[in-house]
């Protein structure tokens, strides 16, 4: 088989391969600077618990923690969110801690049916062990109360929450419960659902690589189908 290039084909799959390859060194590049991150991240949350909230908000987030204190009966929010195909809510609320901080909780889940019963059963004292979470979505609002339910925030709100609270709050939301996997269903008699879950579970910058490389191997083999001569 001989190859006879035509100029103007030549240039333009020249021009669009040196962009796929560049897009796929990209993905490459930031693939290693999100796993150097991610080590950062996994030293940080599988590190002994900590028992207070001093320190910068860098320091805190993404800390598992032990803290006790004095829940406030108001304010409280309702999250919105299914578990396992159930609509339910999640519940938070203030925590004073016995150093004088005060911080946002999300004391665990509850069945819409649930509910009431759930909120009911919790103590208004308690260590609580979770892990602390940048507080999200300073700009979001509550849905209105309706069917019987006060009003519901959506999630990734804890910023908003935070600004309605009136006093200043540590910059965190700890979320009780230990490491779940999300493939992991809680159990329908539990009245009260706890637990996290904050890992990464895919590496798109990978996918993405192999994708541009691929559109650039498929490119190749089109220009030599293009070019190829009969002898």
């Amino acid at each position: 088989m001989k190859l006879r290039p035509k100029p103007i084909p030549t240039v333009a799959t020249a021009a669009v391969l040196a962009m796929l390859l560049s897009l796929g060194t990209w993905q490459l590049r930031r693939n290693a600077e999100t796993n150097a991150k991610l080590a950062a991240f996994a030293e940080q949350l599988d590190a002994p618990p900590i028992g207070s909230v001093h320190g910068s908000p860098s320091d805190l987030w993404h800390r598992q923690a032990t803290l006790a204190g004095t829940f406030r009966a108001e304010p409280r929010f309702l999250i919105g969110r299914a578990e396992s195909s159930r609509p339910g809510y999640a519940i938070v609320q203030v925590l004073d801690l016995e150093s004088g901080e005060s911080l946002l909780v999300e004391r665990g889940w509850a069945l819409h049916a649930r509910l009431d019963e759930a909120i009911a059963s919790l103590p208004s004292e308690e260590q609580v062990t979770g892990v602390l979470l940048p507080l999200q979505g300073a700009g979001l609002k509550p849905l209105p109360a309706q069917d019987g339910i006060e009003e519901r925030w959506p999630a990734r709100s804890s910023a908003a929450m935070a600004q309605t609270v009136g006093t200043a709050l540590v910059p965190a939301l700890l979320v009780v419960g230990e490491e779940t996997h999300p493939s992991t269903h809680a159990d329908p008699a539990d009245l009260l659902v706890t637990g996290w879950w904050v890992r990464p579970t895919t590496r798109p910058h990978l996918e993405y690589a192999a994708t541009w490389f691929a559109i650039a191997a498929v490119l190749i083999w089109i220009w030599l189908l293009a070019s190829k001569v009969e002898d």
